[in-house]
């Protein structure tokens, strides 16, 4: 375990500014630091526009609300994050003492002839306890397309939405920031399982509400005096009751108008899984790169375990030793992989 201490010590000065992947019209970028995501298209001049407001990524973000506990993992040090190149995409992955979270984003094309012109989330949590564990999510999605419009959302069949709505069944397909037809807008179209709630609210008051939101009918997307026309979605999940080692998931997808009404989802077929034979050394180093991010992040842990006044919580020492077996572990399979 000695070669693992000083890894870890020669490496954190070493920061990363985030993985950045293009395909088709969509370029994603994870931002290692805060545990957010930009997701950006081309439109028809060649200029890039941002589905999601990319001022500030980390305004969209998920809360997990785990046996009455609300966490942000993205923002919560005992949440240790790493980042890694999947195929197809990218993930986040998050590893706490009561569970283990995932966020997988995938590129997909809505039709058959068509680039990457979408984006699959694919969020999982699985239960690291011996006992069940009770576990709800809240994606809040800050979009921005319709905002200059007045109507942040579309919703198929009623048109434009200018005021606070909230869904609790018969969840639409999917919805809209901007006219779901034209092009640069964005679709969000739910996969399974389907929400148990789905809010359409200014985005200040969601952010700033910790769960459970009241809506207000009446009420538009502006908060006067600090925002105007200021939508944000957010999708509730009921993902109770996990069993010990049991994982739930769920995905929605965003993307451009062939998401829409006549999307076919049979028509995609997603990409090969890559043989760990077939990875390059460019490929070996960027996933080192990847496992730097959470250098500092096990750093930190140590550092409070070790100047702290109170005992650690049950557990965490057995918690962060497993991290860091698991990044020793993948530091030798860096090691025989360059040295075929």
């Amino acid at each position: 375990m000695k070669g693992v201490f000083f890894f870890l010590f020669a490496a954190a000065g070493l920061s990363l500014s985030g993985l950045e992947i293009a395909e088709g019209s969509l370029k994603l970028v994870l931002h290692e630091r805060q545990g957010a995501f930009s997701l950006f298209v081309l439109d028809s001049e060649g200029e890039e526009r941002a589905w999601l407001d990319s001022r500030d990524p980390s305004s969209t973000f998920f809360t997990l609300l785990l046996n009455d506990r609300i966490y942000r993992p993205a923002a919560d040090l005992a949440f240790v994050r790493w980042i890694q190149i999947i195929p197809g995409g990218a993930e986040f992955q998050w590893r706490h003492p009561q569970a283990e979270v995932s966020l997988a984003f995938e590129f997909l094309g809505s039709a058959p002839d068509r680039g990457a012109d979408g984006c699959r989330l694919t969020l999982k949590v699985t239960n690291s306890l011996s006992r069940p564990l009770s576990a709800e999510l809240r994606f809040l999605l800050d979009t921005r397309l319709g905002e200059d419009s007045g109507f942040p959302f579309v919703l198929p069949g009623t048109g434009p939405l200018n005021h606070e709505l909230e869904i609790t069944r018969d969840l639409p397909e999917f919805f809209s920031s901007g006219p779901p037809e034209a092009p640069g807008s964005l679709i969000v179209r739910l996969e399974g399982p389907e929400p148990a709630r789905l809010v359409m609210a200014n985005w200040k008051r969601l952010a700033e509400t910790p769960w459970r939101f009241s809506v207000r009918p009446r009420r538009n997307f502006s908060y006067p005096p600090y925002s105007r026309n200021d939508g944000a979605a957010a999708l509730y999940y009921d993902l109770s009751p996990l069993g010990a080692g049991e994982t739930a998931q769920v995905s929605f997808i965003l993307g451009g108008a062939g998401f829409g009404e006549a999307y076919d989802p049979a028509a995609f077929v997603p990409p090969a899984p890559l043989e760990a034979s077939a990875l390059d050394r460019s490929e070996i180093a960027e996933r080192m790169r990847r496992d730097l991010a959470l250098v500092d992040q096990l750093l930190a842990e140590l550092d409070v375990l070790l100047t702290g006044e109170e005992e650690p919580e049950p557990g965490r020492v057995e918690f962060l030793r497993q991290n860091i077996e698991d990044l020793y572990q993948r530091i030798l399979g860096y090691q025989r992989a360059l040295s075929l």
